[in-house]
This record gives structure tokens, C-alpha cells and sequence, in this order.
């Protein structure tokens, strides 16, 4: 039966209508991989803006990546003459490119510094800067075809010596297996790949370590995790620190302060952190089970330390414990030293983070005496910080003093921050302190103040 006009028609529109949506949908794909392939936000991104100010574009050229090997390695370069041909005195790369010739990075003494630098190139430099030239050096061809064809490369196009190092990346995961996909011949290294050489550089040299955590929020497991860490913990003890922040208290140049050891710190992304100070292991675990009952959801790290601050007698009589102690000095002030800890939480988003505070001053801040409601042992003045803007905070100086592994805190106020770190250093001359603004708590503010609410 032959096909009328109308019905004809109605095929055709509909086939077309198909045709256009079905091209459509292909099209979303790469237009959203071109938008986005040059701003990846991964943690190695994170890391190097934050401590290094290193952020690259969508082209790197070979000057650019090496200035940041060299910004990493904290290598310097102070003679005044160029070991390579094409870099001057005046070239914005001649430091770093010749202390990375210096050091055996690089291993030309030719150099285009504007040229764009290959994936394949980037790995060899990253292999050097890591300090695996002798393992290069074990590599044979069988050795090395075996690693390199896990990239299906070829690798008669490449030179031998390019072989080897490529091969070295791939097994010892200097590469790692997520970035295959970014090593083609003679192809452009992306952002994403450059962030990640040259942060496991710095894992080879002990300066990039994954996030330190028991756990998060949602495992079964974690309040085990949080209570054996705590019942192993010591006091920690820094006579040379302790002295120096013990006069400064019982001078009234600081309110107290926290003892740490760098090896607990949990290396999360600070954006989405607090810590979290408290000295009651009952109350770290209900905590942990009340932001899960609200539904937040975060890495959890448990640092113990050593704290001493200024008692004041409005708090009531305290309850002396081995962990807890009160000492009264002669101008009068009393002096709490505690065995304490730090609990961090990575949260998954910003507004878990910001809905933090929420939960504490409904169930962990304590406002009057008797208080139903609250979890055990909630403070009149809970202290917990972030060290990246937050909004209904409040900003206060932390001063740092380091010795070895070992760090102590101290906080003030930002308009006493000059006086502070004057009197500290008249107490110890030698002594290095830093300082840096930190994001705390309103009642922690009031009590930097002198309130006790």
C-alpha cells in the first residue's frame, strides 16, 4: 500500500528531530572535557597553589616546569655566568634552569626555555629531580620495553636514554597508573600531569605525604580507632619549649598554649577542616556519633597533646586528675596543664564545615550551669579553628614555635600579636616564631578577651 504525503512527512521531521538531539548529546561530552580540561582541582593542584604559589596554565612550556622543580627542590643558583647555551643573565630562567644543569636535572646544556614541554619530557625531568639516576642505570631493553608497552607506546621513536627514565617512572609509580592516559609522543604535558610529577618528587624527597587519618565519621570502626590512640598517648614533653611558654604564662604574656608533634598532623585540605581542641576522650566519641546523627560526614585524625592555659576561677573548682592539674602562682592566676588532643575533621563539603559550629552551639557549649541537653563534658568555652576564612568566626594571631619535631601554639589577639612575640623573644632571643591569622570560635574570642562565657 503506497505511503501517503502526510504520514511521509511526519517520518522525515521525526528522523530529523532524532538526528539533531542524537548529535547533540555527542557533542556535550567534548564540549564539557574542553571546558574543564585545563582548570583540574585535584589535591596535588590544592597542594602546590598552597605551599608553593605554583599554578600552571593550559600550555607549559619547558621554563615554566622547570622553575618549579627548582622552586620545590629549594634549589638556588649564585654564580654569574650561564652553564647553557640559550639562557642569559637576563633570561627570567637563568637561576633556576642552571642550578637544575648544577644539580643533574638537566642534563643538556642547550636549552629553549619557551618551547612546549612534552608529557614524555616532563617524566625524565621529574625521574632526575627524584633522585633515580642510578636506577636508570640498571635498566636494560628488555627491562625497559616490558615497562614502556604498558603505555602501548612505541618506544623505537624515542632515544634510549628517554627509555629508561619513562621505564623507571612506570614501575616505581612515579608515574602513576591514573596518568597513563596523559603520555602520548611528542604531545604537550596537561596542568594535571605536571601537578602530579612534581608532587611525587617531593614524596621522594619526604615533603609530600598523603592525608594523615584513623578514619571517617561513618565508619563502624572509628570510635575504637580515636580511643586506642588516646589510651596510648603520653604527655608530650619539649623542655626547651616548655620553658620559654611556661614563663610567658605565668608573666601573663599569653593566656596558654598547645604542645604538638608534627608527626600527628593530618595534612588534610584546609578549606574543609576544623580542629578541634578538648581533653575528654568521652566527649571526642560523642561528638564523632552526634555529627554522624546530623548527617556530616568527614576524615577524622586524633592528635593528642600537651596544653596549659590560664584557669579562671569563674569556671568552678576543678577536678584533678593525672591528666589534669591546677597551679596557683604568686600573682595570683592559676595555671591548668592537661593531657589533651586535637580531633581534625576533613568534612566533605563547605557547608558541612560551616554547619559545624551550628551543632556545637546547640549540643556542645555550655551557657549556663546544670545544662540538659548537651553532650558530656561541653565547655562554657569550646576552642576549635580553621585556618581559611570562615564566616561567623572570629580572626586571632597563632603564634608557632618549633623545636625539631615538635611545635608549640599560642593565641591572641591580633592587636597583641606584636607585644606577644616581643615578649616571647625577650625570653628566649634565640628562639624562631611565626605567626600566622587563624579563624576561631566567638566564645574562645571572649575568653583571648577575658570573659569566661
Amino acid at each position: 500500500m503506497p505511503m501517503t504525503s502526510k504520514f511521509k512527512n511526519k517520518k522525515i521531521t521525526w528522523f530529523l528531530i532524532v538526528t539533531v538531539l542524537v548529535a547533540w548529546m555527542i557533542t556535550i561530552p567534548d564540549r564539557a572535557a574542553g571546558e574543564t580540561g585545563n582548570r583540574y582541582r585535584g589535591p596535588e593542584v590544592q597542594f602546590l597553589e598552597e605551599k608553593y604559589s605554583i599554578c600552571f596554565g593550559s600550555v607549559i612550556n619547558n621554563g615554566e616546569f622547570i622553575s618549579a622543580l627548582a622552586k620545590v627542590l629549594n634549589l638556588d643558583y649564585t654564580e654569574q655566568s650561564s652553564r647553557i647555551e640559550g639562557i642569559t643573565p637576563n633570561s627570567k630562567y637563568f637561576k633556576t634552569a642552571n642550578a637544575l644543569y648544577k644539580d643533574g636535572v638537566l642534563t643538556e646544556s642547550k636549552l629553549d626555555a619557551d618551547s612546549r614541554l612534552t608529557s614524555i619530557n616532563a617524566v625524565a625531568l621529574a625521574v632526575r629531580a627524584a633522585g633515580l639516576k642510578e636506577v636508570v642505570d640498571t635498566y636494560n631493553r628488555h627491562k625497559t620495553d616490558v615497562a614502556i608497552s604498558k603505555l602501548g607506546l612505541s618506544g623505537s621513536k624515542l632515544q634510549p636514554s628517554l627509555m629508561n627514565e619513562l621505564a623507571v617512572a612506570i614501575d616505581s609509580e612515579l608515574l602513576p597508573q591514573s596518568c597513563y592516559k596523559n603520555i602520548h609522543l611528542n604531545e604537550a604535558v596537561t596542568p594535571e600531569l605536571a601537578a602530579v610529577l612534581l608532587t611525587k618528587v617531593l614524596a621522594f624527597h619526604g615533603e609530600y605525604l598523603p592525608a594523615n587519618y584513623l578514619g571517617y565519621i561513618t565508619d563502624e570502626d572509628i570510635y575504637g580507632k580515636v580511643y586506642t590512640t588516646w589510651k596510648n598517648a603520653k604527655l608530650i614533653k619539649d623542655r626547651k619549649l616548655l620553658e620559654v611558654v611556661n614563663e610567658g604564662v605565668t608573666q601573663g604574656l599569653i593566656n596558654g598554649y598547645n604542645l604538638r608533634d608534627k608527626d600527628n598532623v593530618h595534612r588534610f585540605d584546609e578549606r574543609r577542616t576544623i580542629r578541634y581542641g578538648h581533653s575528654s576522650i568521652k566527649h571526642a566519641l560523642q561528638l564523632i556519633a552526634l555529627l554522624k546523627s546530623e548527617g556530616l560526614n568527614a576524615k577524622v585524625q586524633f592528635e593528642p597533646k600537651t596544653s596549659a592555659y590560664i584557669y579562671l576561677k569563674e569556671w568552678g573548682k576543678p577536678s584533678i586528675t593525672p591528666d589534669f592539674t591546677v597551679a596557683e602562682f604568686a600573682n595570683g592566676i592559676y595555671v591548668a596543664y592537661a593531657k589533651e588532643y586535637d580531633i581534625s575533621f576533613e568534612f566533605q563539603t563547605l557547608e558541612q564545615k560551616q554547619a559545624f559550629q551550628t551543632i556545637i552551639f546547640k549540643y556542645a557549649k555550655k551557657d549556663r550551669e546544670n545544662q540538659q541537653g548537651l553532650i558530656y563534658d561541653a565547655w562554657w568555652q569550646p576552642l576549635y579553628t580553621s585556618v581559611t576564612p570562615i564566616s561567623g568566626y572570629q580572626t586571632v594571631t597563632d603564634h608557632v614555635i618549633t623545636d625539631g619535631h615538635y611545635e608549640i601554639h599560642t593565641f591572641s589577639l591580633e592587636e597583641n600579636s606584636f607585644a606577644v612575640l616581643s615578649g616571647l623573644m625577650a625570653i628566649s632571643p634565640d628562639m624562631q616564631v611565626a605567626q600566622q591569622t587563624v579563624w576561631v570560635d566567638n566564645p574562645f574570642y571572649q575568653y583571648l578577651l577575658g570573659g569566661y562565657r
